[in-house]
């Protein structure tokens, strides 16, 4: 995660507890039940799209998440490469910061991406063959590309599987 999103989310998480302390101290009981289900609902959910880590095999592509994984089957690759996000792109739904970036986005050059990164300069854009885009990073991206693109290129010449 970039300084940017540990800074954001650190901050965000500050700001919260301190206004659910004042909540608790000043509020009804009521307003202090209401701003806790929804500081929980807002972790739960970016728990659920954080992305933790992503692992690569010769089959797929896996997006480890908190609570779920997301796999990208490397047959539906067409386009994988390095690309930091556009300025300016349109957050259309999730973060732009907090626990990282993820959710839709848009931007002119690459059009609606989902994202799940951390890291802007380690950025790896995504697109497959029904025209799903993703933007991912991890922490070697090069070798991620090199590696996805082999398996790429196994799978052309060798579409079956076999030996």
């Amino acid at each position: 995660m970039s300084r940017y999103s540990l800074l954001a989310t650190l901050l965000t998480l500050i700001c919260l507890v301190a206004l659910g302390a004042f909540a608790c101290r000043v509020g009804s009981n009521d307003s202090f039940f209401l701003y806790c289900v929804l500081f929980s609902a807002m972790l739960i959910i970016s728990l659920f799209y954080v992305p933790l880590e992503i692992e690569a095999d010769p089959e797929r592509l896996t997006i480890i998440r908190a609570f779920a994984r997301k796999h990208i089957p490397i047959k539906d690759i067409v386009e994988i490469r390095m690309c930091a996000p556009e300025i300016p792109t349109f957050r259309m739904m999730g973060s732009g910061g907090f626990m990282g970036h993820w959710g839709w986005f848009r931007s002119k050059n690459l059009g609606k991406y989902f994202a799940y990164f951390g890291r802007s300069s380690d950025c790896i854009f995504i697109r497959l063959r029904d025209d799903r885009r993703y933007m991912i990073s991890c922490g070697e991206p090069h070798e991620m590309v090199a590696y996805v693109r082999s398996h790429m290129a196994d799978q052309a010449t060798n579409p079956s599987g076999e030996e």
